[in-house]
């Protein structure tokens, strides 16, 4: 019988992507002017945020341009059932005497327009955590929170207690949002974001109000030890419980043999590492010749703290799939902008072919490439394999030939419809002018007003005809 499977070590990534509005500046930021401008807000740069960022410029050399990172002050979270309908005061108090996640918070922004909140949580357990206790702890995006806000983020948005779905509490002990961590980036991070963004420029409406998740679980060290990822992962081995954890599926042990080794499809190009995808969620397993990696980087290399040491050996996967991610949003974004434009009554070529050209702007670092090494590229290629992001590529592109065509037909429709109109006008004109002079010959001594009236008269009957005419044989023809 085999031993119940426990996790002494993981950590939990997730991402929230939303829209801030297209900037309306003619370059893009520098990090170096980026952390700058946001200076008032950013925390004091820790080593993991170190690690991180210089791990992506090394990885994702041919795309640092397009993206900057930042770090925001570390936000402490309060897990309890039911946390929403507690009193205020019981909030706090339970803030006090309840274990509290500390969850670091690093924002991408990318060119777009596109902000992405990665909210970082490491889990340690000497004894080990249950793989239901590890697939809880993972759906932490998924459920209601207490969240304590530094103050000079707090400070910085306009504090309403009209919302429905969060709950602000203001105490002597700090400042407090009832919420889920997608109503933090949508509700705190984005308005703090867009209001110092226009400090340099200003920013198009809002193009999408939606958040979008997804969730990367890192596991570290398990007992039983993973000396084998393929075998680890085998279904009468930990297969079943490797994909609930993965997946953030609480109901694991009931899933098919067939189902979950249909699942594991291992898109790492490295033998000590597995990475598994599962629609939005993602999974990456380490084995134990890890463990070596991470001690002999840390002695040949100056970190301070071990778990930097860990993420400078890992994050070149995870800095890919974050470039996954925000390509599978911006292909979303732009598919519903062309169908609302469609939609949308009087929409010009000229509009459309803006669009278009954003796009294209914010899509080509995908085609032409991110990073510049062959494995890394590998490993990409796969991941967007495994997302569908070819299928999606090429539903957008012929959603632009299907929308330029239909735009371009309604255009000269209109078009059209005016060039008759001005017709019907030189026709009656025309009318009107011979009119004018048989009236002239008969009106000569009589009164003239008279005969204006009924010229006025006689004009319109002739202008109302002849649109009538022309209506009736544009209506046969249709």
């Amino acid at each position: 019988m085999k031993e119940n499977l426990k996790i002494h070590s993981f950590a939990v990534i997730l991402r929230n992507i939303i829209d801030l509005g297209k900037p309306q500046m003619p370059d893009f930021f520098e990090q170096e002017e980026a952390e700058e401008l946001f200076s008032e807000v950013l925390e004091k740069k820790t080593e993991w945020f170190e690690v991180i960022k210089y791990v992506f410029g090394q990885v994702c050399t041919l795309a640092k341009k397009d993206i900057v990172h930042l770090e925001f002050p570390c936000v402490q979270l309060l897990d309890l059932p039911k946390v929403y309908y507690m009193e205020d005061a019981e909030v706090l108090k339970n803030f006090e005497k309840n274990p509290l996640h500390t969850a670091q918070i690093y924002l991408s922004i990318h060119r777009s327009g596109v902000l992405q909140t990665n909210i970082h949580i490491r889990f340690e357990n000497e004894e080990g955590y249950s793989v239901q206790q590890a697939i809880d702890l993972a759906r932490l995006n998924l459920r209601t929170l207490a969240i304590q806000i530094p103050e000079n983020l707090a400070k910085k948005v306009e504090i309403s207690q009209k919302e429905d779905r969060i709950r602000w509490i203001q105490s002597e002990k700090g400042t407090f949002l009832v919420a889920s961590l997608k109503d933090l980036t949508t509700e705190l991070l984005r308005p703090v974001v867009c209001q110092i963004l226009q400090k340099k420029g200003s920013l198009n409406p809002i193009r999408d109000n939606r958040c979008i998740s997804s969730t990367l679980v890192q596991v570290y060290k398990t007992s039983p030890e993973c000396k084998s990822i393929e075998k680890f992962v085998e279904i009468g081995n930990y297969g079943k419980e490797i994909r609930g954890l993965g997946s953030l599926d609480r109901s694991y042990e009931g899933r098919s043999d067939a189902i979950v080794e249909q699942s594991f499809c291992n898109l790492s190009v490295d033998e000590e590492v597995g990475v598994f995808t599962f629609g939005l969620s993602d999974l990456m397993l380490f084995d134990t010749h890890f463990g070596d990696i991470v001690e002999k980087s840390f002695k040949e290399k100056s970190f301070k703290d071990p778990y930097a040491v860990v993420l400078y050996n890992s994050s070149h996967y995870s800095c890919l799939l974050e470039w996954v991610y925000l390509e599978k949003y911006l292909i979303d974004l732009y598919s519903r902008l062309l169908s609302q434009s469609i939609a949308r009554e009087k929409t010009t070529p000229e509009q459309m072919l803006i669009i278009q050209k954003q796009s294209m702007h914010d899509l080509i670092a995908y085609q032409s490439g991110i990073t510049p090494y062959p494995s890394r590229e590998e490993f990409l290629e796969k991941a967007r394999n495994a997302h569908r992001i070819p299928e999606m590529q090429e539903k957008l592109e012929k959603k632009r030939d299907l929308a330029t065509d239909y735009v371009i037909q309604e255009y000269t429709l209109r078009t059209n419809k005016s060039i008759h109109l001005v017709n019907i006008f030189v026709s009656a004109s025309a009318v009107f002018a011979l009119m004018q002079v048989i009236l002239e010959i008969q009106q000569v001594g009589s009164n003239k007003s008279i005969w204006g009236i009924v010229t006025t008269i006689l004009f319109a009957l002739t202008l109302i005809i002849l649109w009538g005419i022309d209506k009736f044989y544009t209506t046969k023809k249709s």
